[in-house]
């Protein structure tokens, strides 16, 4: 049987609330914890949609978490903690919906699986519209020399997708979300993080390229790596998408 709505809409914003507590976003763990705190299911909805509200810069869903915009964390947690903190917002989104159309007592009406695909902003999930479970990392290119790097949080980033878009939504329906919050944080010690690393590994070797760190994520405006074949600062990106059965990174065309 599906979850109750408000049940998993709370453990959502448990979450949320712990997560916002560990990178000192005290502004927006400010307003996730009365929504937490509401008693009636219909007020804890309309207000986590009204909180949740709108796609301009600086509204809910438009939040990274990230080295560069000065929060407390490192490049290497950067993909466990969005991607997680995503499927808290998409799994929320969806219960506060419920909640509004089919009353206090309203049941999720798609699997957890379906939901926690959903991107935060998708309201509706279509044929054809775009799923979390499309994994996409990068490679970089330098254009002096044509050497390719795979960016070295590429293994981390589709693993850290896989794991909260498959993994996290059984554990907030448990209740457990403030041990995927510590899992997210200290990734390289939780087994069910490195069983998703483990998974997508190969395919990443598979590539034979050397790594190189995100030329584009330097704080305080430092120039870029420089590359290590010719020592030029001409980067191109290049996407890969994560194809299944078996596990491949394939450039996108």
């Amino acid at each position: 049987m599906p979850p109750q709505a408000a049940d998993l809409l709370h453990s959502s914003l448990v979450g949320m609330d712990a997560l916002f507590g560990r990178v000192e976003i005290y502004g927006w763990q400010d307003r996730v914890r009365p929504v937490m705190e509401l008693g009636d299911p219909d007020d804890m909805a309309a207000a986590y949609r009204r909180m949740s509200a709108g796609s301009a810069s600086g509204t809910f869903h438009d939040l990274t978490i990230s080295k560069f915009n000065r929060h407390p964390i490192s490049e290497q947690q950067e993909p466990w903690v969005n991607e997680l903190l995503a499927t808290f917002q998409a799994l929320a989104g969806m219960a506060a919906d419920a909640i509004a159309s089919g009353g206090a007592k309203a049941r999720i009406s798609m699997s957890l699986a379906e939901a926690a695909r959903r991107y935060p902003w998708q309201r509706e999930v279509e044929h054809h519209a775009p799923s979390r479970d499309d994994v996409h990392v990068y490679a970089f290119d330098c254009t002096t020399c044509g050497s390719r790097f795979l960016e070295d949080l590429a293994v981390a980033s589709a693993a850290a997708k896989r794991w909260a878009v498959r993994h996290a939504p059984q554990m907030i329906t448990a209740n457990r979300s403030v041990e995927l919050v510590a899992a997210a944080f200290d990734s390289d010690h939780d087994p069910d993080a490195q069983r998703a690393v483990e998974e997508v590994r190969p395919a990443a070797e598979q590539l034979g390229l050397p790594e190189i760190r995100l030329p584009y994520n330097r704080p305080d405006h430092q120039a870029d790596d420089r590359c290590p074949v010719c020592g030029a600062d001409t980067w191109k990106p290049v996407m890969l998408r994560l194809t299944e059965d078996p596990l491949r990174l394939v450039p996108m065309t």
